[in-house]
């Protein structure tokens, strides 16, 4: 490591970093949906906004339009959709579970990340 930097510093940093990156999404997200929503003016536009607005959120899942131009009917075919449609080459294995240890993050992994995505290079 570099100059008296520790991995907690770099990890510190990295996590500081993503801090400031998801506040300013966040912020640009709410200043969009406010522009938006100011300049719907007319019935129609509202109407539309209103419409997608009440939809129930548990059926987004299930709504993918299949090849068939058919939509999904479950979250099930949606997967199945989205697996096909992103790896086709993939099989899926059945019974496969992962350890939670392996999706772990170590140290380590955090210091290279610190290495790699810095303040400026989100900018």
């Amino acid at each position: 490591m570099g100059a008296g930097l520790t991995t907690n510093h770099l990890v510190g940093n990295s996590i500081e970093a993503q801090r400031r990156y998801s506040k300013e999404v966040h912020k640009a997200s709410k200043e969009t949906w406010r522009t938006l929503c100011s300049s719907i003016n007319d019935l129609q536009r509202s109407a539309k906004l209103h419409k997608a607005l009440s939809r129930d959120p548990k059926t987004r899942l299930g709504s993918s339009v299949a090849p068939t131009r058919e939509r999904t009917q479950s979250k099930g075919e949606t997967l199945d959709l989205s697996l096909a449609t992103h790896f086709p080459d993939s099989a899926a294995v059945e019974g496969c579970v992962v350890s939670a240890a392996a999706c772990r993050t170590a140290c380590v992994d955090w210091w290279v990340a610190a290495k790699i995505i810095t303040y400026h290079r989100v900018e």
